[in-house]
């Protein structure tokens, strides 16, 4: 039987520091709810051109939101930059999503 080696194991350790990204992550969870919550006013609107013409909005953002969706998920090989536009991008579909459900509510 072959005796048994000694191996060394180096673990090398550094003090921890914040990693600074934009949170990306966060707005899109904001997007997705401000999202439903639109979709279920939308939902609640009485039949007519209105509801008509919100369901066209919103299919866009709705759309909007899945590209993105699909980018973040795809993130890798993105610049800080870029990501950085993503956040951007998040929070004016949400500020759009917010006045469709402002628009949902009021009709």
């Amino acid at each position: 039987m072959p005796a048994a080696h000694n191996r060394a194991v180096v673990a090398w350790r550094s003090a921890a520091y914040p990693i600074d990204v934009p949170p990306v992550m966060a707005a899109l969870r904001t997007l997705e709810k401000t999202l439903s919550d639109t979709s279920e006013a939308w939902a609640r609107m009485p039949a007519g051109a209105q509801k008509d013409a919100l369901q066209e909005n919103l299919g866009e953002v709705l759309t909007a939101w899945q590209d993105l969706a699909n980018r973040v998920a795809a993130r890798q090989g993105l610049s800080r930059g870029d990501y950085a536009g993503l956040l951007t991008q998040a929070q004016m579909l949400n500020q759009t999503a917010l006045a469709l459900q402002a628009q949902a509510t009021a009709g």
